[in-house]
């Protein structure tokens, strides 16, 4: 007797980034394209702008290493610099994290 297995693709797209809340101003949508000093502020580990993060608190095989938080866009403001981020686990949110500039430096605000 002949069988037949069907193999059928399991491929789960990745979910699209949010979109920046802000137009017509320029903003970085790698953390490359940041600057330095911002780049170093942040101490958490981020995906850049449409990478893999884990968006649940379910961690899959092979997904053990991948970051809590992705890049949405990064841009300066008048008195520091806002990174934009998805932050995945079980409270699952969008949010921002927010700069002030205190000389050559950005210091997180609380």
């Amino acid at each position: 007797m002949l069988s037949l297995i069907l193999l059928v693709s399991t491929q789960v797209a990745a979910p699209v980034t949010p979109p920046c809340s802000v137009r017509n101003r320029p903003v970085a949508n790698a953390l490359r394209a940041m600057p330095p000093s911002i780049q170093q502020a942040l101490a958490h580990r981020m995906a850049d702008r449409g990478q893999a993060f884990n968006r649940t608190d379910v961690i899959t095989p092979g997904r053990e290493r991948l970051p809590f938080l992705r890049l949405i866009c990064g841009y300066a403001t008048p008195t520091g610099y806002v990174v934009e981020r998805e932050q995945g686990g079980r409270g699952y949110n969008i949010g921002a994290i927010r700069f002030t500039k205190v000389g050559a430096r950005y210091i997180e605000s609380k």
